[in-house]
C-alpha cells in the first residue's frame, strides 16, 4: 500500500509494539522532515536509515574515571552503558537465566563553585543546601554568591612584600555541577527479580567558566536541534 509514496518524515522511538491486535500510540521521540527529499518506498528495495546523534554542551568535562564515564551520560539518547557489570539472575530450578541490561544514567547532586574543574571548593547539595526550578527544559538555579574564595596563595597572611603590595583571596573560576552516576542493579531469582536504583560511586562534572561575580542565577537549557 505505500510503494510509490514519498516519505515526508521520519520519527524516532524507543518502542513500538501492539497489544491484541491494536496499535499502541507511542510518542515519537525525535522527527526528521524528509519532505525536500525525494525518498519513496520500491518493491524488492531494502530501505534502511542510521541515526547518528551529535551532542554538544558549553560546560567544561570532568570525570573521576573516563574509562567508565567518558562523557556526560545525562545527554545522552538512551543514558550511558552499565559501568558496573550486570548480574544475572537464575530461576529456582536452575533452568533459565536472565542477565540485567543495567544501563547507567546521570542525576545532579549538587552545585559549587571552585577555581579547579576536577573539584569542588564550596559545595551545594541539591534539596538540601539549595533548590533547583525547573520550567519545560529549562533548569533555574538560584542562591549561589561567587564571593571570594577562602583558598590561601600565599605562605603566611603576616608576610607581604610591603604595606601596599599584599596577596588577596580570589574569585571562583568555574560554577561546578556535579553529577553522580546511578544505575539499576538487578537482584533476586528468575521468578521475583528486582531492580534497585545504585549509586555507583562513579560521577562526572560539568564546569562552567565564571565571568561575574556577586549572586548569580544559573539557567541550564536542553534544546533538540
Amino acid at each position: 500500500n505505500y510503494y510509490g509514496r514519498k516519505i515526508t518524515a521520519i520519527g524516532f522511538n524507543r518502542w513500538f509494539g501492539n497489544d491484541s491486535g491494536w496499535q499502541i500510540k507511542w510518542p515519537v521521540c525525535a522527527v526528521l522532515d524528509t519532505s525536500n527529499y525525494n525518498i519513496y518506498l520500491q518493491e524488492n528495495q531494502d530501505f534502511v536509515v542510521t541515526r547518528k546523534d551529535i551532542i554538544t554542551t558549553d560546560a567544561l568535562f570532568y570525570s573521576n574515571d573516563k574509562n567508565k564515564v567518558p562523557g556526560p551520560i545525562h545527554l545522552a539518547p538512551l543514558n550511558g552503558k552499565a559501568v558496573i557489570k550486570p548480574n544475572s539472575v537464575t530461576s529456582e530450578d536452575g533452568t533459565y537465566t536472565r542477565i540485567g541490561e543495567n544501563r547507567s544514567y546521570g542525576v545532579i547532586h549538587s552545585v559549587g563553585l571552585s577555581s579547579y574543574v576536577e573539584r569542588i571548593d564550596k559545595e551545594y547539595i541539591i534539596g538540601q543546601d539549595i533548590e533547583i526550578t525547573q520550567n519545560g527544559a529549562e533548569l533555574t538555579i538560584e542562591g549561589l554568591n561567587n564571593i571570594l574564595s577562602d583558598i590561601v596563595r600565599h605562605p603566611s597572611k603576616n608576610i607581604y612584600p610591603s604595606t601596599n603590595l599584599y596577596p588577596t583571596k580570589s574569585n571562583y573560576k568555574y560554577l561546578v555541577i556535579k553529577y553522580k552516576v546511578w544505575q539499576n542493579i538487578l537482584s533476586g531469582t528468575y521468578e521475583n527479580s528486582v531492580y534497585t536504583d545504585t549509586d555507583t560511586g562513579y560521577y562526572y562534572h560539568q564546569a562552567i567558566p565564571l565571568d561575574k561575580f556577586g549572586d548569580l542565577e544559573l539557567k541550564i537549557k536542553y534544546e533538540r536541534g
